[in-house]
């Protein structure tokens, strides 16, 4: 049913887009929190998004926010080596519950297919450049639209304080990466 929210998030009406991406996010908080109460050991896991940069986008760090924030997932940024380029770059890195870093990732290439597809729309009107701005303003307005909701979502009582158990696995995994670096 969320997907199909998702999918309806598409709409080129912004209103029934808006209402859309509100009910997938609203099912989303009270499915992770009834799930949560459910599986408390649930073993966790992490999963690289995106393609690994030089230097991280203003649009790539809203939608780290975004991701981190909003959808059940805690998010860093890890070094890894690009051997086709010799250098060091940066990925995103999400840890979470099966689930949630499966729906993280699907949120992810949503969002950057939405903003590419929305600067398709726009570009040929605009001059040269702009793109990295442009972009930018759309996840920064994703993660406006989405901080409002939370704020809705908080006086109903339906706030997620997290997943102390993936925590733990974020801090164990990234301690056993830096002491085998070592």
């Amino acid at each position: 049913r969320i997907q199909k929210l998702l999918a309806l998030a598409n709409s080129p009406n912004v209103h029934e887009a808006q209402a859309a991406m509100a009910a997938a996010h609203s099912l989303l908080l009270r499915h992770n929190l009834a799930e949560g109460a459910v599986r408390p050991g649930a073993r966790a896991t992490w999963r690289h998004l995106g393609a690994p940069a030089a230097r991280m986008q203003q649009a790539d760090r809203y939608l780290a926010a975004i991701l981190g924030t909003h959808f059940f997932v805690e998010v860093i940024w890890v070094p890894v080596w690009v051997a086709a380029d010799e250098r060091y770059a940066q990925i995103l890195e999400v840890c979470g519950s099966h689930e949630n870093v499966a729906f993280a990732e699907y949120v992810h290439d949503f969002l950057r297919s939405t903003a590419d597809r929305l600067w398709s729309g726009v570009a040929p009107s605009r001059p040269r450049g702009g793109r990295r701005a442009f972009v930018a303003g759309v996840m920064r307005g994703f993660l406006e639209k989405l901080a409002a909701q939370a704020r809705a979502h908080a006086e109903e009582g339906l706030v997620w304080v997290g997943d102390p158990a993936v925590k733990r696995y974020l801090r164990q995994r990234r301690s056993e990466e830096h002491t085998s670096e070592l």
